[in-house]
């Protein structure tokens, strides 16, 4: 507990109750020389130069383009994000020359006097004024997301967030640091950013310990005020000094030391880059540059459909869920596999409203499985709820990270700290299993913790996220008029460059572990998404055993209506006769419960004593089904307090069936007496909504009359004029037969 208390300034949510400025819409410096200074947004979208004498001259309107851009001997050098690919530029004197162009391209990376780097899927290589040339060719430097040239090698990151050196055109020798995102040169040290959010100042030899890693994001050399960093400050950013801490720009974000100028950092409360070199107003930064959708280029390795809901306007509207990132996200996690019921409520922003599933478990009191959430959490404005905020942040108002793993453990699911390793991200979400992270998102407000869940991800590290508070690419990150936007985000893991928002730190990945839903077909069971789970959660218990392991169950009730449910819903194959059964495990199933079917020719009503069968398949009947069908049980039987239980159903395709052959909904057909060369057909059962074939075929079994009822009919005459002679008759529904029958025509 007390480490995660001097964690909770990067583990509070969702940021402030007065929402700054989102990401999109800050303005940063993004690097220059002392002609000039280069400027971008918080999602590194865009680049444009400035001078007191020029003024403002756009660059580039393309995604990335503002991130690892500097200036060599006069030149701008960047990438750009396109939406077929990605390219490595040179601008000058408002020409924009493309150097490189790729499905996917790492870098630029400044080489010193020599020239720059970039990375491909070959290698790192070296552009010179003599031409391009590749200078670190192996597995391990291809598509490297950071590099630097330092001490005669060139220093990289490889796709494991492993710190590598290697000598031009030799091997790479083993990794030095492992859960690095960048490498950089700083005032002649090589400065290393870890994935959890830290840097390391590194000179020759290359000795570290762990207490030479320093808390602290942008780290920066001024002159007169030595190493500066941005740390949280109270519930602000501020540039403070690396190593007295004294603050030195109250609501600093991204400071950067202007050559033969000065410090310029980002203002917090506006936005907008200020600073002493620059006009009083600070600078906005020109035009709206674009994000990089989901082009051509998006090609995620896994991608899994998790339901999204938004911390602040998908609660109820007396709370304030800005906090709240750390529940949303569990809650996203655990609705995946089904584990909580719906307990709507209407949103009333923003307007008109919309009805919200999950948004009342975050700050309202429920019970499930055994659990009550009733510890009182800390929220804007010094307000005190229950529920999942309540049990998840506590006195912190943020989420503290063991109690969100608990939480999840007491939801059903395997939840534990994972480190923050983009192999562990990818083996969860190849199971299927989403991520739950503890990330860090640099925005106007300050350097504050976000709860996010990973749902995807790219080869090119593009990652698939759901974030509660909406997509941070865009304009009015949290806010109510950009709702609904956060459901598959497309963020950058720290390091990379693929036109979205980087993520500033993974401090760490959350387990979320169960069985992966099963899409529906003819067998549903309490594992897969076609079974509905309905009703206040504190009355369903869920049980080992069953079919497939597990199986729910509820109390009976002797009043309707009923108060917990379950609806089945296959995926059948289309019409056709199915044979209806249920799996009834072998406890908790002593109530008669009262099945209800959909059929085309409407609802039929099913009793089963569930006491009559034990760990095995009870058979309803066999029905004529189309698709979109269902099978529906209620607590509601008549008889209170006896234990009902819900486990698998199964469709099974019986295209043999006649009429007869199963219980009420079964259709019967009725060949009346033939007169005057014609012969009456009558079904016997309510009007169908496909048509009835018919056909009759003569003693040689050749075609003599066909017809058809048609949808909502009971009867027809067929076969006017036939001879007289004996006649075999079919009657068929689209995929079965319902009649082989004779008939003496006279």
């Amino acid at each position: 507990m007390l480490f995660e208390a001097l964690l909770l300034l990067s583990c509070l949510s969702g940021g402030p109750c007065w929402a700054p400025p989102g990401p999109a819409d800050m303005t940063c410096a993004a690097g220059g020389d002392s002609l000039f200074l280069l400027l971008t947004t918080g999602t590194d979208a865009g680049l444009a130069a400035w001078s007191a004498g020029t003024g403002m001259i756009p660059i580039s309107l393309r995604p990335g383009a503002g991130r690892n851009a500097f200036v060599l001997d006069g030149t701008v050098v960047f990438k750009e994000c396109l939406p077929d690919r990605q390219r490595i530029c040179t601008w000058s004197e408002d020409e924009t020359v493309e150097i490189a162009s790729a499905p996917a391209l790492c870098g630029p990376f400044p080489a010193g006097p020599a020239g720059f780097m970039y990375s491909d899927e070959l290698g790192i290589h070296l552009h010179s004024e003599s031409g391009t040339e590749v200078i670190v060719a192996c597995p391990e430097a291809a598509m490297a997301p950071s590099a630097a040239f330092w001490k005669g090698s060139v220093w990289f990151v490889d796709g494991g967030g492993r710190l590598r050196e290697s000598h031009p055109g030799g091997a790479p020798c083993g990794p030095l640091f492992e859960g690095v995102a960048t490498v950089a040169i700083l005032g002649g040290s090589l400065v290393v950013r870890s994935l959890d959010g830290r840097f390391l100042l590194l000179d020759f030899p290359v000795i570290a310990f762990d207490g030479d890693w320093i808390e602290g994001s942008w780290p920066v050399l001024s002159e007169g005020l030595g190493l500066c960093c941005c740390r949280s400050e109270g519930s602000a950013s501020a540039l403070v000094g690396a190593e007295s801490n004294a603050v030195l720009v109250a609501g600093a974000l991204r400071p950067f030391h202007w050559q033969g100028h000065g410090l310029v950092w980002t203002e917090s409360s506006t936005g907008r880059l200020r600073g002493t070199p620059l006009p009083p107003e600070g600078l906005r930064f020109p035009g709206c540059p674009g994000t990089a959708e989901r082009g051509v280029p998006f090609d995620p390795v896994v991608e899994i459909d998790v339901p999204w809901m938004h911390q602040r306007w998908d609660t109820p509207d007396w709370f304030d869920g800005s906090w709240s990132c750390g529940p949303s996200s569990c809650t996203m996690a655990q609705q995946y596999y089904g584990r909580l019921t719906p307990d709507s409520i209407w949103c009333s922003s923003p307007s008109p409203g919309h009805w919200s599933s999950m948004g009342d478990y975050i700050p309202t009191e429920f019970t499930f499985l055994g659990f009550t959430y009733d510890i009182p959490g800390l929220s804007p404005g010094g307000v005190w709820v229950p529920g999942a905020h309540g049990f998840i942040c506590r006195d912190a108002g943020g989420a503290y990270w063991s109690y969100m793993t608990l939480y999840l453990e007491q939801m059903g699911l395997e939840s534990d700290w994972a480190g923050t390793a983009w192999s562990t991200l990818t083996s969860e979400l190849d199971n299927l299993w989403p991520v739950v992270c503890s990330s860090t998102i640099y925005y106007s407000g300050g350097t504050y913790g976000h709860i996010i869940l990973f749902t995807g991800f790219c080869e090119d590290h593009t990652v698939v996220v759901n974030d509660p508070y909406g997509d941070a690419n865009q304009t009015g990150w949290g806010q109510s008029w950009r709702y609904p936007n956060g459901k598959a985000c497309l963020y950058d893991w720290p390091g990379y460059n693929n036109g979205h928002l980087e993520i500033g730190a993974v401090n760490q990945l959350f387990s979320a572990r169960h069985d992966v839903p099963a899409p529906p077909d003819t067998l549903v069971d309490d594992l897969c998404t076609g079974f509905e789970k309905r009703g206040g959660c504190q009355y369903w218990h869920e049980e080992q055993g069953g079919f497939g392991g597990t199986f729910w169950w509820t109390w009976s009730t002797a009043a309707p209506p009923d108060t917990c449910f379950v609806k089945w819903r296959p995926s059948l194959p289309g019409p056709g006769w199915y044979e209806v059964s249920v799996f009834v495990p072998e406890d908790h199933a002593g109530a008669t419960g009262i099945y209800r079917l959909s059929t085309p020719s409407g609802t039929v009503e099913i009793p089963l004593d569930q006491g009559a069968w034990s760990s095995e398949w009870a058979p309803l009947g066999t029905f004529w089904l189309v698709p979109g069908d269902s099978l529906y049980l209620g607590d509601f039987t008549g008889t209170g307090a006896q234990q009902l239980a819900f486990d698998a159903a199964l469709f099974s395709p019986r295209p043999e069936s006649s009429p007869g052959g199963g219980a009420g909904g079964s259709l019967r057909a009725v060949i009346g007496c033939p007169a005057f060369g014609s012969i009456p057909v009558t079904l016997d059962c309510a009007p169908l909504p496909v048509p009835a074939e018919i056909d009759v075929f003569d003693i040689a079994g050749r075609l003599a009359a066909s017809g058809e009822i048609p949808p909502g009919g009971t009867t027809v005459s067929i076969g006017a004029g036939l001879p007289p002679g004996c006649y075999a008759i079919r009657i068929s529904l689209p995929g079965a037969a319902l009649v082989d029958d004779t008939v003496l025509l006279p």
